[in-house]
């Protein structure tokens, strides 16, 4: 279709919103009033709070940020390799997003894609997959470690737990890419 060479396009005119930008809008700006009333609601309520209405809380969203104390269960030495590799994984997609975009300066592009150092980024994929080995890791030492302590935990109950835990915050980004995204600068 056309509209997909047209948001490779520069252009001075602005650009309409369409029904789904007004749609991403509304979804967005439900997000942000569920944000301020929850927050509203754990500052105004004394006592005991509703874990239901002070989800969307900052207050203690920011307290669970904060905490800094380590759980025994964990394995804490795969925190800091997944830090670095989820760093690495999305230096490398910045970088590789820059193949897309039009080449101003061939000659440093040149050099810098025959820089030794850059055989790092050509090979992301291996820090993608030990990123997500390490993630399978932890997920099934705490599977394991749930069955061991005696908790009968089904593995179909922690896929539909893991799903609904990351696909919110995918969906919000997959869905401001495909639509506001192109708003964002004259295309």
């Amino acid at each position: 279709s056309t509209e997909k060479f047209e948001v490779f396009c520069s252009t001075s005119e602005p650009r309409t919103f369409r029904t789904r930008d007004w749609f991403t809008v509304v979804v967005y700006s439900t997000i942000a009033a569920l944000v301020i009333l929850s927050t509203w609601y754990e500052a105004r309520t004394l006592g005991t709070k509703s874990e239901l209405l002070s989800s969307f809380s900052v207050i203690s969203n920011w307290r669970e940020l904060k905490d800094t104390r380590v759980s025994p269960a964990e394995i804490s030495c795969l925190n800091g390799l997944r830090v670095i590799l989820a760093f690495f994984v999305m230096l490398t997609h910045r970088i590789m997003a820059s193949l897309y975009t039009p080449i101003f300066n061939l000659t440093s592009y040149l050099e810098i894609k025959d820089n030794p150092w850059m055989a790092l980024l050509w090979s992301s994929t291996l820090a993608t997959e030990i990123f997500f080995l390490i993630g399978g890791v932890v997920r099934g030492y705490s599977f394991l470690r749930s069955r061991h302590g005696g908790k009968p935990t089904g593995i179909f109950k922690q896929y539909i737990q893991r799903y609904f835990r990351t696909t919110p915050s995918m969906a919000v980004v997959i869905l401001f890419t495909t639509t506001l995204n192109i708003h964002v600068s004259n295309g």
